[in-house]
């Protein structure tokens, strides 16, 4: 007779929630459930169980085990919200397909012709920017990832439409919510302005075509990007997967941003030496791909950043096979994940977690294969962007936008913050201050 199977240890939380609340608002549940537990530990969300795997071996096990093992889930709102045809919610060989296509989009050929508009944008918010002084960064930040991903994606000439931002605004808030379909609830609201974006992504994808001239925007790439077979992405298609990834590079970007500046204003060293390497890379003139890859110490601010306050926690699995983990067995149909945050924030893996150090990537690239830290998931323990066949898409694209708006930000600008003000981290959606990062801008004479 064979023995049962040895399940991990842990608890159920409260009656049907499980434990969500918990792993959505605290941010310190899975070092707790680790040190209680160890690295494998199980909980229940929405009725289901799941397994909470730590350490960056399980990370780089789950990565292994993408589209054999594991695949990719989401909350039910979540799902409902992104829609059946988009990258996130594909799975297997379709995903697989769908993700060669999509990254026609995000080429270093594409990168170098979406510069121009990056730089425009953030230029001419860092000036609208120093005129007022004083401000809160972090819904301005918002407003201009927006703007540079609808003027790409949607082919926007003009500064957002504010209907346009509202309706995505509204869209994000119900991503992460019960899916009460009803007028007033979050996910009720969410659900009807998605509709109004996807007509306006309709909209955008008919002008276009109509016009006869494919662009050189994302837009533009992806209705002339073929799949293996030289099949084209269908209109409703297309325009799902045009919002999600709106979706992934407006609010991871936003966080990331906003973090960049919070550091920088709290670590004037550090920032000194940021504006020293600009004034001596890349003091004036447009930007240039090359010469943003040159920017060592700006690359470890935002590494650092990034490592600090990851803008996406965790990453949800679903188990399609039952496998074996350090003793324990996961049940097909249980969920699973790795988490970031936690993976980031482990003094094992990094010597004094909680401390801001770009310097430690010095060493960090020493090991990296090909220097490129944020191009792997470095031995499953530095992993912002992710890892595995789900590792982030838009990743060059975002770090591009990164190294563009700290250049541009390090040329213009001295920061510091207003005192007086909660910095206490927001995690959902994405991390964030509290007070929105008020924020006094004064013009920064270089020293070139």
């Amino acid at each position: 007779m064979s023995e049962p199977p040895r399940l991990p240890p842990g608890r159920s939380g409260l009656p049907f929630v499980g434990e969500w609340f918990q792993i959505l608002f605290n941010p310190r549940f899975g070092a707790e459930r680790r040190a209680e537990f160890g690295p494998v530990s199980r909980t229940r969300l929405f009725g289901r169980d799941m397994a909470l795997l730590a350490g960056p071996e399980n990370n780089l096990l789950l990565f292994r085990g993408e589209h054999k093992f594991v695949e990719a889930t989401w909350p039910a709102s979540t799902l409902k919200l992104l829609g059946p045809n988009t990258l996130s919610t594909q799975e297997g060989e379709l995903h697989m397909r769908r993700r060669r296509l999509l990254a026609q989009a995000f080429r270093p050929k594409a990168l170098v012709g979406y510069l121009p508009l990056m730089e425009a944008r953030i230029s001419a918010a860092i000036e609208r920017w120093l005129e007022r002084g004083e401000l809160a960064l972090y819904p301005e930040i918002r407003a201009l990832t927006f703007d540079i991903a609808a003027a790409l994606m949607m082919g926007a000439h003009e500064r957002t439409d504010a209907a346009l931002v509202d309706d995505f605004e509204t869209f994000a808030a119900g991503l992460f919510t019960i899916p009460a379909d009803l007028p007033l609830t979050a996910f009720g609201r969410a659900k009807r302005a998605r509709r109004r974006l996807i007509a306006h992504l309709h909209a955008a994808i008919d002008a276009r075509l109509r016009s006869g001239e494919a662009g050189r925007d994302v837009l533009g790439l992806l209705l002339a990007a073929r799949d293996d077979d030289g099949s084209a992405l269908g209109r409703e298609e297309l325009a799902e997967q045009m919002l999600v990834l709106l979706f992934a590079g407006h609010e991871t970007l936003t966080s990331g941003l906003t973090n960049f500046c919070m550091l920088m204003a709290q670590h004037p060293e550090a920032y000194a030496r940021v504006c020293a390497e600009i004034d001596r890379v890349a003091p004036r003139g447009p930007l240039t791909v090359e010469g943003l890859g040159r920017l060592a110490d700006t690359e470890r601010a935002l590494a650092e950043t990034l490592r600090l306050q990851p803008p996406v926690a965790a990453a949800f699995r679903k188990c399609t096979r039952t496998f074996e983990v350090a003793g324990f067995t996961v049940p097909q149909g249980w969920l699973t994940g790795y988490r970031i945050r936690d993976t980031h924030r482990d003094g094992a893996l990094f010597e004094e977690p909680g401390r801001f150090d770009p310097d430690r990537f010095a060493v960090f690239e020493e090991t990296c294969p090909h220097g490129r830290v944020h191009a792997h998931a470095h031995e499953g323990r530095y992993l912002p962007f992710g890892g595995g066949a789900r590792i982030c898409l838009g990743m060059e694209f975002a770090r591009l936008e990164m190294r563009a708006f700290a250049a541009l930000l390090a040329r213009r600008c001295a920061l510091t913050l207003a005192p007086g003000q909660d910095l206490t981290m927001k995690q959902v959606p994405v991390p964030r201050p509290r007070s929105g990062l008020v924020t006094r801008l004064s013009p920064r004479t270089s020293a070139s």
